[in-house]
Protein backbone atom coordinates (compact mmCIF):
# COMPACT_ATOMS: atom_id res chain seq x y z
CA UNK A 1 0.00 0.00 0.00
CA UNK A 2 1.42 3.38 -1.05
CA UNK A 3 2.15 5.86 1.78
CA UNK A 4 -0.37 8.63 2.24
CA UNK A 5 0.72 11.89 0.57
CA UNK A 6 0.85 15.08 2.69
CA UNK A 7 -0.34 18.48 1.51
CA UNK A 8 1.91 21.51 2.12
CA UNK A 9 -1.03 23.85 2.87
CA UNK A 10 -2.88 21.92 5.58
CA UNK A 11 -5.57 24.56 6.19
CA UNK A 12 -6.87 27.77 4.64
CA UNK A 13 -8.99 30.71 5.80
CA UNK A 14 -12.62 31.18 4.66
CA UNK A 15 -12.90 34.99 4.32
CA UNK A 16 -16.71 34.95 4.60
CA UNK A 17 -17.08 33.03 7.87
CA UNK A 18 -13.60 33.17 9.41
CA UNK A 19 -13.66 29.36 9.65
CA UNK A 20 -10.53 27.27 9.29
CA UNK A 21 -10.86 24.78 6.41
CA UNK A 22 -8.90 21.55 6.80
CA UNK A 23 -7.40 20.59 3.43
CA UNK A 24 -7.65 16.82 3.88
CA UNK A 25 -11.33 17.05 4.88
CA UNK A 26 -12.16 19.58 2.12
CA UNK A 27 -10.77 17.39 -0.68
CA UNK A 28 -12.90 14.43 0.39
CA UNK A 29 -15.83 16.26 -1.24
CA UNK A 30 -17.33 14.91 -4.51
CA UNK A 31 -15.41 15.86 -7.66
CA UNK A 32 -18.18 18.14 -8.96
CA UNK A 33 -18.10 20.27 -5.75
CA UNK A 34 -14.28 20.57 -5.87
CA UNK A 35 -14.42 21.75 -9.51
CA UNK A 36 -17.04 24.41 -8.62
CA UNK A 37 -14.79 25.76 -5.83
CA UNK A 38 -11.81 25.64 -8.23
CA UNK A 39 -13.78 27.86 -10.62
CA UNK A 40 -14.87 30.27 -7.84
CA UNK A 41 -11.28 30.65 -6.61
CA UNK A 42 -10.10 31.39 -10.17
CA UNK A 43 -12.75 34.12 -10.52
CA UNK A 44 -11.44 35.69 -7.29
CA UNK A 45 -7.87 35.50 -8.68
CA UNK A 46 -9.04 37.35 -11.81
CA UNK A 47 -10.68 39.98 -9.52
CA UNK A 48 -14.15 39.13 -10.87
CA UNK A 49 -15.41 38.39 -7.34
CA UNK A 50 -14.41 39.03 -3.73
CA UNK A 51 -11.70 36.72 -2.29
CA UNK A 52 -13.11 33.39 -1.08
CA UNK A 53 -10.19 31.47 0.51
CA UNK A 54 -6.77 32.72 1.53
CA UNK A 55 -3.50 31.53 3.08
CA UNK A 56 -3.59 31.74 6.88
CA UNK A 57 -0.06 33.12 7.02
CA UNK A 58 0.48 35.51 4.08
CA UNK A 59 -3.23 36.33 3.34
CA UNK A 60 -2.58 35.91 -0.40
CA UNK A 61 -5.08 34.30 -2.76
CA UNK A 62 -4.80 30.58 -3.41
CA UNK A 63 -5.97 28.17 -6.11
CA UNK A 64 -6.81 24.43 -6.39
CA UNK A 65 -4.41 22.25 -8.34
CA UNK A 66 -3.89 18.52 -8.97
CA UNK A 67 -6.40 15.77 -9.59
CA UNK A 68 -8.04 12.66 -8.12
CA UNK A 69 -5.56 10.74 -5.92
CA UNK A 70 -4.64 7.17 -6.81
CA UNK A 71 -2.15 4.41 -5.82
CA UNK A 72 1.42 5.67 -5.84
CA UNK A 73 0.44 9.19 -6.90
CA UNK A 74 2.88 11.98 -6.07
CA UNK A 75 1.66 14.58 -3.62
CA UNK A 76 2.04 17.37 -6.20
CA UNK A 77 -0.40 15.56 -8.49
CA UNK A 78 -3.29 15.11 -5.98
CA UNK A 79 -5.85 17.86 -5.31
CA UNK A 80 -4.31 20.53 -3.05
CA UNK A 81 -4.33 24.25 -2.28
CA UNK A 82 -1.44 26.21 -3.85
CA UNK A 83 -0.11 29.78 -3.89
CA UNK A 84 -0.14 31.67 -7.19
CA UNK A 85 2.96 31.35 -9.35
CA UNK A 86 4.17 34.90 -8.71
CA UNK A 87 2.99 35.18 -5.10
CA UNK A 88 5.11 36.88 -2.44
CA UNK A 89 7.02 35.36 0.44
CA UNK A 90 5.11 33.10 2.85
CA UNK A 91 6.02 31.14 5.98
CA UNK A 92 4.96 27.92 4.25
CA UNK A 93 6.92 28.62 1.04
CA UNK A 94 10.12 29.99 2.47
CA UNK A 95 10.27 27.95 5.68
CA UNK A 96 10.91 31.09 7.77
CA UNK A 97 11.88 30.19 11.30
CA UNK A 98 8.87 31.64 13.15
CA UNK A 99 8.38 30.59 16.75
CA UNK A 100 5.26 28.51 17.53
CA UNK A 101 3.78 31.50 19.34
CA UNK A 102 4.37 33.70 16.29
CA UNK A 103 2.78 31.11 13.98
CA UNK A 104 -0.28 30.81 16.24
CA UNK A 105 -0.57 34.62 16.36
CA UNK A 106 -0.41 34.84 12.56
CA UNK A 107 -3.16 32.20 12.17
CA UNK A 108 -5.27 33.70 14.95
CA UNK A 109 -5.12 37.20 13.44
CA UNK A 110 -5.78 35.71 10.00
CA UNK A 111 -9.04 34.23 11.22
CA UNK A 112 -10.06 37.74 12.28
CA UNK A 113 -10.02 38.99 8.70
CA UNK A 114 -13.23 37.18 7.62
CA UNK A 115 -16.22 39.26 6.50
CA UNK A 116 -18.37 37.87 9.30
CA UNK A 117 -15.73 38.69 11.91
CA UNK A 118 -15.42 42.28 10.63
CA UNK A 119 -19.22 42.65 10.50
CA UNK A 120 -19.80 41.39 14.06
CA UNK A 121 -16.89 43.41 15.43
CA UNK A 122 -18.31 46.62 13.90
CA UNK A 123 -21.82 45.86 15.20
CA UNK A 124 -20.61 45.21 18.78
CA UNK A 125 -18.57 48.42 18.81
CA UNK A 126 -21.61 50.30 17.50
CA UNK A 127 -23.80 48.83 20.29
CA UNK A 128 -21.28 49.80 22.97
CA UNK A 129 -21.12 53.37 21.68
CA UNK A 130 -24.92 53.60 21.72
CA UNK A 131 -24.86 52.47 25.35
CA UNK A 132 -22.18 55.09 26.02
CA UNK A 133 -24.61 57.75 24.82
CA UNK A 134 -27.93 56.45 26.20
CA UNK A 135 -27.02 54.64 29.43
CA UNK A 136 -23.47 55.83 30.02
CA UNK A 137 -22.34 52.39 31.29
CA UNK A 138 -19.64 51.93 28.62
CA UNK A 139 -16.89 54.36 27.77
CA UNK A 140 -13.57 54.49 25.89
CA UNK A 141 -14.76 52.05 23.21
CA UNK A 142 -11.77 51.18 20.93
CA UNK A 143 -11.50 48.69 18.04
CA UNK A 144 -8.27 46.66 17.64
CA UNK A 145 -6.34 48.91 20.01
CA UNK A 146 -2.98 47.39 20.98
CA UNK A 147 -2.52 46.66 24.69
CA UNK A 148 1.10 46.34 25.85
CA UNK A 149 2.75 44.82 28.90
CA UNK A 150 5.74 47.11 29.48
CA UNK A 151 7.45 44.72 31.85
CA UNK A 152 7.25 41.58 29.73
CA UNK A 153 7.30 43.59 26.52
CA UNK A 154 4.31 41.56 25.32
CA UNK A 155 1.27 42.94 23.52
CA UNK A 156 -2.24 41.89 22.46
CA UNK A 157 -4.73 43.45 20.10
CA UNK A 158 -8.30 42.54 21.18
CA UNK A 159 -11.18 43.00 18.74
CA UNK A 160 -12.71 45.62 21.07
CA UNK A 161 -11.66 47.03 24.42
CA UNK A 162 -13.76 49.36 26.54
CA UNK A 163 -14.54 50.51 30.08
CA UNK A 164 -17.75 49.21 31.72
CA UNK A 165 -18.60 50.81 35.06
CA UNK A 166 -14.91 51.46 35.75
CA UNK A 167 -13.93 47.90 34.74
CA UNK A 168 -11.72 47.42 31.71
CA UNK A 169 -12.96 44.75 29.29
CA UNK A 170 -11.33 43.08 26.25
CA UNK A 171 -13.94 41.59 23.90
CA UNK A 172 -12.68 38.76 21.65
CA UNK A 173 -14.84 37.27 18.87
CA UNK A 174 -14.44 33.50 18.57
CA UNK A 175 -15.75 32.29 15.19
CA UNK A 176 -13.16 29.69 14.20
CA UNK A 177 -10.83 27.23 15.86
CA UNK A 178 -8.60 28.92 18.40
CA UNK A 179 -5.74 26.96 19.87
CA UNK A 180 -5.72 26.17 23.58
CA UNK A 181 -2.30 27.75 24.12
CA UNK A 182 -3.55 30.96 22.43
CA UNK A 183 -6.60 31.01 24.71
CA UNK A 184 -4.51 30.32 27.80
CA UNK A 185 -1.90 33.00 26.98
CA UNK A 186 -4.58 35.61 26.27
CA UNK A 187 -6.44 34.86 29.49
CA UNK A 188 -3.20 35.09 31.48
CA UNK A 189 -2.12 38.30 29.72
CA UNK A 190 -5.40 40.12 30.35
CA UNK A 191 -5.55 38.90 33.96
CA UNK A 192 -2.04 40.27 34.57
CA UNK A 193 -3.19 43.61 33.19
CA UNK A 194 -6.35 43.59 35.35
CA UNK A 195 -8.52 43.36 32.27
CA UNK A 196 -11.63 41.18 32.04
CA UNK A 197 -11.61 39.07 28.85
CA UNK A 198 -15.05 38.52 27.31
CA UNK A 199 -15.37 35.88 24.57
CA UNK A 200 -18.28 36.21 22.09
CA UNK A 201 -19.55 33.51 19.67
CA UNK A 202 -21.82 33.72 16.64
CA UNK A 203 -23.38 30.26 17.04
CA UNK A 204 -23.63 27.68 19.81
CA UNK A 205 -24.35 23.92 19.81
CA UNK A 206 -25.86 22.65 23.08
CA UNK A 207 -24.58 19.14 22.30
CA UNK A 208 -21.28 18.95 24.21
CA UNK A 209 -20.06 16.05 22.08
CA UNK A 210 -20.56 17.87 18.78
CA UNK A 211 -19.19 21.25 19.84
CA UNK A 212 -15.59 22.06 18.88
CA UNK A 213 -13.11 21.26 21.63
CA UNK A 214 -11.49 24.68 21.48
CA UNK A 215 -14.90 26.33 21.94
CA UNK A 216 -15.21 24.26 25.11
CA UNK A 217 -11.78 25.51 26.20
CA UNK A 218 -13.25 29.01 26.27
CA UNK A 219 -16.67 28.14 27.69
CA UNK A 220 -15.63 25.83 30.54
CA UNK A 221 -12.91 28.19 31.76
CA UNK A 222 -15.49 31.02 31.95
CA UNK A 223 -17.85 29.42 34.44
CA UNK A 224 -19.63 27.52 31.64
CA UNK A 225 -21.19 30.64 30.13
CA UNK A 226 -21.31 31.13 26.34
CA UNK A 227 -22.27 34.54 24.95
CA UNK A 228 -23.83 34.60 21.46
CA UNK A 229 -24.12 37.63 19.17
CA UNK A 230 -26.26 36.33 16.27
CA UNK A 231 -28.87 37.93 14.00
CA UNK A 232 -31.53 37.95 16.71
CA UNK A 233 -29.14 39.54 19.21
CA UNK A 234 -28.15 42.17 16.63
CA UNK A 235 -31.80 43.15 16.08
CA UNK A 236 -32.49 43.28 19.84
CA UNK A 237 -29.39 45.43 20.34
CA UNK A 238 -30.59 47.91 17.72
CA UNK A 239 -34.00 48.25 19.37
CA UNK A 240 -32.48 48.60 22.89
CA UNK A 241 -29.57 50.92 21.91
CA UNK A 242 -27.38 48.56 23.91
CA UNK A 243 -25.33 45.38 23.50
CA UNK A 244 -27.83 42.54 23.87
CA UNK A 245 -26.53 38.95 23.89
CA UNK A 246 -27.85 35.43 24.20
CA UNK A 247 -26.24 33.64 27.10
CA UNK A 248 -26.14 29.85 27.14
CA UNK A 249 -25.24 28.56 30.58
CA UNK A 250 -25.16 25.14 32.15
CA UNK A 251 -27.37 24.39 35.15
CA UNK A 252 -27.13 21.47 37.56
CA UNK A 253 -29.68 19.60 39.61
CA UNK A 254 -29.96 16.34 41.49
CA UNK A 255 -32.06 13.30 40.59
CA UNK A 256 -31.61 10.87 43.49
CA UNK A 257 -27.82 10.33 43.55
CA UNK A 258 -27.23 11.42 39.96
CA UNK A 259 -25.77 14.81 38.99
CA UNK A 260 -27.82 16.06 36.03
CA UNK A 261 -27.01 18.98 33.79
CA UNK A 262 -28.62 20.92 30.94
CA UNK A 263 -28.02 24.04 28.90
CA UNK A 264 -30.40 26.95 29.37
CA UNK A 265 -30.49 30.31 27.63
CA UNK A 266 -31.39 33.90 28.52
CA UNK A 267 -31.33 37.25 26.76
CA UNK A 268 -28.91 39.46 28.72
CA UNK A 269 -27.06 42.76 28.75
CA UNK A 270 -23.82 43.68 30.53
CA UNK A 271 -25.63 45.04 33.56
CA UNK A 272 -26.96 41.48 34.19
CA UNK A 273 -23.43 40.05 34.53
CA UNK A 274 -21.34 39.34 37.62
CA UNK A 275 -17.69 40.41 37.68
CA UNK A 276 -15.41 37.95 39.52
CA UNK A 277 -12.55 40.21 40.61
CA UNK A 278 -10.47 37.37 42.10
CA UNK A 279 -10.33 35.37 38.85
CA UNK A 280 -10.95 38.32 36.51
CA UNK A 281 -13.95 36.57 34.99
CA UNK A 282 -17.37 37.69 33.86
CA UNK A 283 -20.39 35.39 34.11
CA UNK A 284 -24.19 35.46 34.08
CA UNK A 285 -24.84 32.17 35.86
CA UNK A 286 -22.46 30.79 38.49
CA UNK A 287 -22.43 27.22 37.18
CA UNK A 288 -19.40 26.17 39.24
CA UNK A 289 -20.97 27.20 42.55
CA UNK A 290 -24.25 25.59 41.59
CA UNK A 291 -22.45 22.38 40.66
CA UNK A 292 -20.57 22.29 43.97
CA UNK A 293 -23.80 22.91 45.85
CA UNK A 294 -25.59 20.06 44.03
CA UNK A 295 -22.58 17.76 44.54
CA UNK A 296 -22.75 18.55 48.27
CA UNK A 297 -26.47 17.73 48.26
CA UNK A 298 -25.68 14.41 46.56
CA UNK A 299 -22.94 13.70 49.10
CA UNK A 300 -25.32 14.41 52.02
CA UNK A 301 -28.02 12.34 50.37
CA UNK A 302 -25.58 9.45 49.94
CA UNK A 303 -24.64 9.62 53.62
CA UNK A 304 -28.32 9.44 54.60
CA UNK A 305 -28.84 6.52 52.24
CA UNK A 306 -25.83 4.69 53.71
CA UNK A 307 -27.12 5.16 57.27
CA UNK A 308 -30.61 4.07 56.25
CA UNK A 309 -29.19 1.03 54.49
CA UNK A 310 -27.11 0.14 57.57
CA UNK A 311 -30.19 0.27 59.81
CA UNK A 312 -32.22 -1.65 57.28
CA UNK A 313 -29.53 -4.33 57.03
CA UNK A 314 -29.55 -4.75 60.82
CA UNK A 315 -33.34 -5.09 60.91
CA UNK A 316 -33.29 -7.44 57.91
CA UNK A 317 -30.78 -9.71 59.63
CA UNK A 318 -32.86 -9.78 62.78
CA UNK A 319 -35.99 -10.52 60.81
CA UNK A 320 -34.18 -13.19 58.79
CA UNK A 321 -33.14 -15.08 61.94
CA UNK A 322 -36.72 -14.99 63.18
CA UNK A 323 -37.99 -16.21 59.84
CA UNK A 324 -35.54 -19.09 59.80
CA UNK A 325 -36.77 -20.21 63.24
CA UNK A 326 -40.41 -19.98 62.20
CA UNK A 327 -39.75 -21.75 58.89
CA UNK A 328 -38.10 -24.63 60.72
CA UNK A 329 -41.15 -24.98 62.97
CA UNK A 330 -43.47 -24.79 59.99
CA UNK A 331 -41.59 -27.52 58.11
CA UNK A 332 -42.30 -29.92 60.94
CA UNK A 333 -46.04 -29.66 60.21
CA UNK A 334 -45.80 -29.84 56.42
CA UNK A 335 -45.72 -33.63 56.32
CA UNK A 336 -49.07 -33.80 58.10
CA UNK A 337 -50.61 -31.33 55.65
CA UNK A 338 -49.06 -33.21 52.72
CA UNK A 339 -50.84 -36.45 53.64
CA UNK A 340 -54.24 -34.79 53.56
CA UNK A 341 -53.44 -32.96 50.32
CA UNK A 342 -52.47 -36.22 48.66
CA UNK A 343 -55.82 -37.77 49.64
CA UNK A 344 -57.63 -34.70 48.28
CA UNK A 345 -55.64 -34.84 45.02
CA UNK A 346 -56.66 -38.49 44.46
CA UNK A 347 -60.31 -37.71 45.10
CA UNK A 348 -60.25 -34.57 42.92
CA UNK A 349 -58.56 -36.48 40.10
CA UNK A 350 -61.25 -39.17 40.22
CA UNK A 351 -63.92 -36.49 40.30
CA UNK A 352 -62.36 -34.68 37.32
CA UNK A 353 -62.25 -37.88 35.28
CA UNK A 354 -65.93 -38.50 35.97
CA UNK A 355 -66.65 -34.85 35.18
CA UNK A 356 -64.94 -35.21 31.79
CA UNK A 357 -67.09 -38.29 31.03
CA UNK A 358 -70.13 -36.37 32.21
CA UNK A 359 -69.29 -33.40 29.97
CA UNK A 360 -68.90 -35.66 26.95
CA UNK A 361 -72.22 -37.36 27.76
CA UNK A 362 -73.99 -34.02 28.17
CA UNK A 363 -72.54 -32.79 24.92
CA UNK A 364 -73.63 -35.94 23.09
CA UNK A 365 -77.09 -35.73 24.65
CA UNK A 366 -77.41 -32.09 23.57
CA UNK A 367 -76.38 -33.02 20.06
CA UNK A 368 -78.91 -35.89 19.93
CA UNK A 369 -81.73 -33.71 21.27
CA UNK A 370 -80.90 -30.97 18.81
CA UNK A 371 -80.63 -33.54 16.01
CA UNK A 372 -84.01 -35.05 16.96
CA UNK A 373 -85.62 -31.59 17.05
CA UNK A 374 -84.60 -31.06 13.43
CA UNK A 375 -85.69 -34.47 12.16
CA UNK A 376 -88.14 -32.95 9.65
CA UNK A 377 -85.28 -30.98 8.09
CA UNK A 378 -83.00 -34.03 8.03
CA UNK A 379 -85.73 -36.29 6.57
CA UNK A 380 -86.18 -33.77 3.76
CA UNK A 381 -82.39 -33.75 3.18
CA UNK A 382 -82.35 -37.59 3.15
CA UNK A 383 -85.07 -37.68 0.49
CA UNK A 384 -83.16 -35.20 -1.67
CA UNK A 385 -79.90 -37.08 -1.23
CA UNK A 386 -81.48 -40.45 -2.11
CA UNK A 387 -83.17 -38.87 -5.13
CA UNK A 388 -80.00 -37.31 -6.57
CA UNK A 389 -76.65 -37.81 -4.72
CA UNK A 390 -74.75 -35.64 -7.20
CA UNK A 391 -76.78 -32.53 -6.41
CA UNK A 392 -76.92 -32.75 -2.58
CA UNK A 393 -74.35 -33.30 0.15
CA UNK A 394 -74.88 -36.00 2.73
CA UNK A 395 -77.60 -34.97 5.24
CA UNK A 396 -75.38 -35.75 8.29
CA UNK A 397 -72.14 -37.53 9.18
CA UNK A 398 -72.33 -38.16 12.91
CA UNK A 399 -74.97 -40.94 12.67
CA UNK A 400 -73.33 -43.26 10.16
CA UNK A 401 -75.12 -46.48 11.15
CA UNK A 402 -78.54 -44.84 11.05
CA UNK A 403 -77.83 -43.25 7.70
CA UNK A 404 -76.60 -46.51 6.13
CA UNK A 405 -79.65 -48.38 7.44
CA UNK A 406 -82.05 -45.80 5.93
CA UNK A 407 -80.12 -45.78 2.67
CA UNK A 408 -80.26 -49.55 2.29
CA UNK A 409 -84.02 -49.67 2.93
CA UNK A 410 -85.35 -46.58 1.16
CA UNK A 411 -82.86 -45.21 -1.36
CA UNK A 412 -83.99 -47.21 -4.39
CA UNK A 413 -87.72 -46.51 -3.89
CA UNK A 414 -87.15 -42.80 -3.21
CA UNK A 415 -84.96 -42.41 -6.26
CA UNK A 416 -87.38 -44.27 -8.57
CA UNK A 417 -90.46 -42.42 -7.27
CA UNK A 418 -88.79 -39.01 -7.43
CA UNK A 419 -87.58 -39.59 -10.98
CA UNK A 420 -91.09 -40.66 -12.08
CA UNK A 421 -92.58 -37.48 -10.62
CA UNK A 422 -89.91 -35.40 -12.29
CA UNK A 423 -90.41 -37.04 -15.72
CA UNK A 424 -94.20 -36.67 -15.59
CA UNK A 425 -93.98 -33.02 -14.56
CA UNK A 426 -91.74 -32.38 -17.57
CA UNK A 427 -94.27 -34.21 -19.77
CA UNK A 428 -97.12 -32.03 -18.42
CA UNK A 429 -95.07 -28.86 -19.05
CA UNK A 430 -94.48 -29.92 -22.69
CA UNK A 431 -98.21 -30.62 -23.19
CA UNK A 432 -99.08 -27.23 -21.70
CA UNK A 433 -96.63 -25.55 -24.08
CA UNK A 434 -98.23 -27.32 -27.09
CA UNK A 435 -101.78 -26.44 -26.01
CA UNK A 436 -100.67 -22.85 -25.43
CA UNK A 437 -99.13 -22.69 -28.92
CA UNK A 438 -102.33 -24.09 -30.56
CA UNK A 439 -104.43 -21.63 -28.61
CA UNK A 440 -102.48 -18.70 -30.07
CA UNK A 441 -103.40 -19.67 -33.69
CA UNK A 442 -106.16 -17.75 -35.48
CA UNK A 443 -109.39 -19.74 -36.10
CA UNK A 444 -111.52 -19.64 -39.22
CA UNK A 445 -114.87 -21.37 -39.85
CA UNK A 446 -115.70 -22.95 -43.23
CA UNK A 447 -119.01 -24.80 -43.73
CA UNK A 448 -119.66 -24.88 -39.97
CA UNK A 449 -116.24 -26.38 -39.19
CA UNK A 450 -113.38 -24.59 -37.39
CA UNK A 451 -109.85 -24.64 -38.76
CA UNK A 452 -106.62 -23.18 -37.36
CA UNK A 453 -104.63 -20.95 -39.72
CA UNK A 454 -100.97 -21.93 -40.08
CA UNK A 455 -98.66 -19.09 -41.10
CA UNK A 456 -96.51 -20.46 -43.91
CA UNK A 457 -93.77 -17.83 -43.39
CA UNK A 458 -93.39 -18.75 -39.69
CA UNK A 459 -94.34 -22.44 -39.41
CA UNK A 460 -93.30 -23.81 -42.79
CA UNK A 461 -91.39 -26.72 -41.26
CA UNK A 462 -94.57 -27.82 -39.45
CA UNK A 463 -96.55 -27.55 -42.74
CA UNK A 464 -93.87 -29.48 -44.60
CA UNK A 465 -93.82 -32.30 -42.01
CA UNK A 466 -97.65 -32.55 -41.76
CA UNK A 467 -98.83 -31.57 -45.27
CA UNK A 468 -101.13 -34.63 -45.45
CA UNK A 469 -103.21 -33.04 -42.67
CA UNK A 470 -103.11 -29.55 -44.20
CA UNK A 471 -105.88 -28.02 -46.37
CA UNK A 472 -105.35 -24.95 -48.59
CA UNK A 473 -107.84 -22.32 -49.79
CA UNK A 474 -107.32 -19.05 -51.61
CA UNK A 475 -107.77 -16.13 -49.22
CA UNK A 476 -110.25 -14.44 -51.62
CA UNK A 477 -112.60 -17.42 -51.55
CA UNK A 478 -112.92 -17.59 -47.74
CA UNK A 479 -115.67 -15.01 -47.64
CA UNK A 480 -117.27 -16.28 -50.90
CA UNK A 481 -120.66 -17.97 -51.31
CA UNK A 482 -119.31 -21.52 -51.41
CA UNK A 483 -115.81 -21.57 -49.75
CA UNK A 484 -115.96 -25.34 -49.15
CA UNK A 485 -115.71 -25.91 -52.93
CA UNK A 486 -112.27 -24.21 -52.93
CA UNK A 487 -110.93 -26.05 -49.84
CA UNK A 488 -108.70 -28.91 -50.95
CA UNK A 489 -105.91 -31.13 -49.58
CA UNK A 490 -102.23 -31.25 -50.62
CA UNK A 491 -101.32 -34.48 -52.39
CA UNK A 492 -97.57 -34.30 -52.59
CA UNK A 493 -94.42 -32.32 -51.89
CA UNK A 494 -94.31 -30.98 -55.46
CA UNK A 495 -97.71 -29.43 -55.04
CA UNK A 496 -96.75 -28.23 -51.55
CA UNK A 497 -93.68 -26.37 -52.82
CA UNK A 498 -95.90 -24.37 -55.20
CA UNK A 499 -97.61 -22.78 -52.18
CA UNK A 500 -94.47 -22.19 -50.03
CA UNK A 501 -94.13 -18.49 -50.67
CA UNK A 502 -97.74 -17.78 -51.46
CA UNK A 503 -99.27 -14.77 -49.77
CA UNK A 504 -102.73 -15.36 -51.28
CA UNK A 505 -103.34 -18.79 -49.70
CA UNK A 506 -104.49 -19.94 -46.24
CA UNK A 507 -102.98 -23.14 -44.82
CA UNK A 508 -105.63 -24.74 -42.59
CA UNK A 509 -105.72 -27.73 -40.24
CA UNK A 510 -108.10 -29.16 -37.65
CA UNK A 511 -106.45 -29.51 -34.17
CA UNK A 512 -109.54 -30.71 -32.31
CA UNK A 513 -108.45 -34.35 -32.20
CA UNK A 514 -104.91 -33.32 -31.26
CA UNK A 515 -106.17 -31.13 -28.43
CA UNK A 516 -108.30 -33.95 -27.09
CA UNK A 517 -105.39 -36.36 -27.22
CA UNK A 518 -103.04 -33.91 -25.41
CA UNK A 519 -105.57 -33.22 -22.65
CA UNK A 520 -106.13 -36.94 -22.06
CA UNK A 521 -102.37 -37.50 -21.80
CA UNK A 522 -102.01 -34.56 -19.39
CA UNK A 523 -104.73 -35.97 -17.10
CA UNK A 524 -103.06 -39.39 -16.97
CA UNK A 525 -99.65 -37.84 -16.22
CA UNK A 526 -101.12 -35.66 -13.44
CA UNK A 527 -102.73 -38.72 -11.86
CA UNK A 528 -99.40 -40.56 -11.94
CA UNK A 529 -97.71 -37.53 -10.31
CA UNK A 530 -100.29 -37.47 -7.48
CA UNK A 531 -99.97 -41.22 -6.86
CA UNK A 532 -96.16 -41.04 -6.69
CA UNK A 533 -96.17 -37.91 -4.45
CA UNK A 534 -98.50 -39.73 -2.06
CA UNK A 535 -96.19 -42.75 -2.10
CA UNK A 536 -93.20 -40.46 -1.46
CA UNK A 537 -95.05 -38.95 1.54
CA UNK A 538 -95.56 -42.45 2.93
CA UNK A 539 -91.81 -43.15 2.50
CA UNK A 540 -91.03 -39.88 4.28
CA UNK A 541 -93.23 -40.85 7.22
CA UNK A 542 -91.57 -44.28 7.47
CA UNK A 543 -88.11 -42.67 7.50
CA UNK A 544 -89.23 -40.21 10.17
CA UNK A 545 -90.61 -43.05 12.33
CA UNK A 546 -87.32 -44.96 12.14
CA UNK A 547 -85.50 -41.69 12.86
CA UNK A 548 -87.50 -41.12 16.06
CA UNK A 549 -87.15 -44.72 17.27
CA UNK A 550 -83.37 -44.68 16.80
CA UNK A 551 -82.84 -41.40 18.70
CA UNK A 552 -85.27 -42.26 21.50
CA UNK A 553 -83.34 -45.43 22.38
CA UNK A 554 -79.96 -43.67 22.33
CA UNK A 555 -81.20 -40.65 24.30
CA UNK A 556 -82.63 -42.90 27.06
CA UNK A 557 -79.35 -44.80 27.31
CA UNK A 558 -77.23 -41.62 27.64
CA UNK A 559 -79.63 -40.10 30.19
CA UNK A 560 -79.22 -43.20 32.39
CA UNK A 561 -75.41 -42.91 32.15
CA UNK A 562 -75.54 -39.19 33.05
CA UNK A 563 -77.69 -39.85 36.11
CA UNK A 564 -75.34 -42.57 37.33
CA UNK A 565 -72.28 -40.35 36.94
CA UNK A 566 -74.07 -37.46 38.68
CA UNK A 567 -74.70 -39.65 41.71
CA UNK A 568 -71.03 -40.68 41.83
CA UNK A 569 -69.86 -37.05 41.56
CA UNK A 570 -72.13 -36.05 44.45
CA UNK A 571 -70.58 -38.74 46.66
CA UNK A 572 -67.04 -37.59 45.73
CA UNK A 573 -67.94 -33.95 46.44
CA UNK A 574 -69.00 -34.90 49.95
CA UNK A 575 -65.73 -36.79 50.53
CA UNK A 576 -63.60 -33.92 49.15
CA UNK A 577 -65.52 -31.34 51.21
CA UNK A 578 -64.82 -33.28 54.40
CA UNK A 579 -61.08 -33.61 53.62
CA UNK A 580 -60.80 -29.89 52.68
CA UNK A 581 -62.41 -28.97 56.00
CA UNK A 582 -59.87 -31.11 57.84
CA UNK A 583 -57.00 -29.51 55.84
CA UNK A 584 -58.25 -25.99 56.52
CA UNK A 585 -58.48 -26.64 60.24
CA UNK A 586 -54.91 -27.96 60.28
CA UNK A 587 -53.55 -24.98 58.31
CA UNK A 588 -55.34 -22.57 60.63
CA UNK A 589 -53.70 -24.29 63.55
CA UNK A 590 -50.30 -23.85 61.91
CA UNK A 591 -50.91 -20.12 61.27
CA UNK A 592 -52.04 -19.57 64.84
CA UNK A 593 -48.84 -21.12 66.21
CA UNK A 594 -46.36 -19.52 63.77
CA UNK A 595 -45.83 -15.85 62.93
CA UNK A 596 -43.57 -15.17 59.94
CA UNK A 597 -41.63 -11.90 59.67
CA UNK A 598 -41.14 -10.99 55.99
Amino acid sequence: MAPKSKRTITEVLDYETGESIDSDIFFKRPLDEIIVFRSRLQKAIENFTEPLFGCFYCKQKIRIRGGIPGPGIRKTEMFHFAHLKDSGECHIKTKNLFTKEEVDRIKYNGAKESLLHQHLKDRIAECLRRNEVTKMEFSSVEVEKVIRDRVAKEWKKPDINAIFCKKRIAIELQLSTTWLDVITRRQHFYKEQGIYIFWVFYTFNVNDDLRKLTFNDVIYTNNQNAYIFDKEAIELSKSENDLILKCFYKTYHREEVKLCEKWETSIIKFSDLTFDELNTRIYYHDAESQKKKVEKEIEDYNLKLQEANRLKHFEDQKKLRKQQEEIKRKEELKSKIKEIKNDISVAVETKNEIAKIQNRSNLKLSELIEFDSKKDIYVDKILKYFADQQNFSKPFYNQVDLFNSLKEEFEKEVKTTTQTIKDKKVEVEIIDDKLKAIGKLQLIEISNKSYSIINNSVHWNFIKDNYSKIMVIPKKEVDGLFPAEYLKPIYGEYELNQYQNSKETYFLTDFSDRIKELNETKVKSSEIIQENEKFLDNLSQKIKTKFEASFKTEINKIEEEIQGNSDRVSELNKEISKMETDLKNLEQTVEQRITLYF
